[in-house]
């Protein structure tokens, strides 16, 4: 297959690839595997600039993004799950297809915004910038959580001396 049914057979398989290799590795250090997927997903974005410059390169892109974005969701449910701990489970099993929905809308319109002002060719960047925003946020929390959030040789956070409450335990 070739031209946009390609390049969607190769996003597709790159990003069945991910999920694999994320089931395989994805537990060892799932908020460093988080972090190396956002991060991937934001260059594999901005990437995009160069698109139409070669089949070659196309392909190279398709797999870079189909990589990089497959191996997001899992990552996030896993993490989601994890921290609301089996009280809050079922609430968060709920929620996640409810705010992957909502990211979609409001990217889509943040999408077709930015092309309607500015032209397709700044989408790329703009969408990478969001990603590499998001991507800050998740180092933060990660910061956040290892130094107020993990359980001291004591049992307790360090904060107070309190136990952890299973929303602030985020797995690592």
């Amino acid at each position: 297959p070739g031209g946009v049914s390609g390049l969607l057979l190769v996003f597709g398989g790159a990003s069945a690839a991910a999920v694999v290799l994320v089931g395989k590795v994805g537990d060892r250090r799932p908020t460093a595997a988080l972090v190396l997927s956002a991060v991937a997903v934001a260059v594999s974005l901005v990437a995009l600039v160069v698109r139409g410059a070669t089949p070659a390169v196309d392909l190279a892109l398709a797999a870079a993004w189909g990589l990089a974005s497959g191996a997001v969701g899992p990552l996030v449910q896993t993490a989601i799950m994890r921290t609301a701990g089996e009280r809050l489970r079922a609430a968060a099993g709920t929620a996640i297809p409810v705010a992957f929905n909502l990211g979609i809308a409001v990217g889509a319109a943040g999408g077709s915004g930015v092309v309607d002002r500015l032209g397709l060719d700044t989408l790329p960047v703009f969408a990478g910038l969001v990603a590499l925003g998001a991507t800050v946020a998740l180092l933060a929390r990660a910061g956040l959580t290892a130094r107020v959030g993990r359980p001291t040789a004591g049992g307790r956070s360090g904060r107070g001396g309190r136990p952890l409450r299973a929303v602030e335990q985020v797995p690592e």
